[in-house]
């Protein structure tokens, strides 16, 4: 199948950073489904047999699956992507509706199985990035407590969650390169990083740690300058 614009896999957090490789493998599988208004895709309390992403139309997260729902929690559009059931084998904590007619891409469990199968680390990758929605109160205390948010107001950190993702660095990976033009803020939310600078004798020395809740690359996005260790 075609895929979606770009803005779409852009627009959701956990494709951000994603290998080409992982990425190209996950537009090519999937499968588009077209949903009418009133259509339940998920429903709270149960675990989804497919993984799906908006890419067109309205769906309605709810806590229960009455239609119309008793209790909305909030809207999505384009770019929302939910049933992790296929990845995490959990249930699904809210009722996903379509209240416009919707355009969905899915990957079955089938699906994702074959994927794991044949690209190794993608099970790594998904299962990593889409559990932050299971923690998400704790990852939003870490926010808070974290200099760079402790004076902000929690609806704005809570936009900031929205956007994120988990990504998964493997002991000696490079986070940040310095010199490298940066595009992305990371706060620190399990393990330990070291921090390295780069002498004019091209020596590498270390220059600090850290640790859960500090951030690196903080000034990218804003400035848009290379980091300078």
């Amino acid at each position: 199948m075609n895929p979606p614009p770009d803005d779409v896999w852009s627009l959701a957090p956990v494709f951000r950073r994603l290998h080409p490789d992982l990425l190209a493998a996950l537009q090519k599988s999937a499968v588009e489904r077209r949903w009418k208004s009133g259509a339940v895709v998920t429903r709270a309390g149960f675990v989804s047999d497919s993984l799906w992403l908006l890419t067109d139309g309205e769906i309605t997260v709810a806590w229960d699956d009455h239609v119309p729902p008793r209790e909305v929690a909030h809207t999505e559009t384009h770019g929302a992507l939910f049933g992790h059931g296929p990845v995490l084998d959990e249930v699904e904590t809210h009722s996903r509706m379509v209240s416009r007619d919707a355009t969905l891409l899915c990957w079955s469990g089938e699906t994702l199985q074959s994927l794991f199968v044949e690209y190794g680390y993608l099970r790594t990758e998904l299962s990593t990035r889409l559990s932050l929605g299971l923690i998400a109160h704790e990852v939003m205390s870490l926010l808070q407590n974290a200099d760079l948010f402790r004076s902000t107001s929690p609806a704005i950190v809570r936009r900031c969650l929205d956007g994120a993702t988990l990504v998964p660095f493997p002991e000696g990976s490079v986070v940040v390169r310095q010199g490298d033009q940066g595009d992305t803020f990371f706060l620190l939310f399990r393990g330990e990083l070291e921090v390295r600078r780069r002498e004019p004798d091209a020596i590498d020395s270390v220059v600090g740690r850290l640790f859960p809740g500090d951030c690196c690359g903080e000034a990218a996005p804003l400035e848009g300058g290379p980091p300078n260790a």
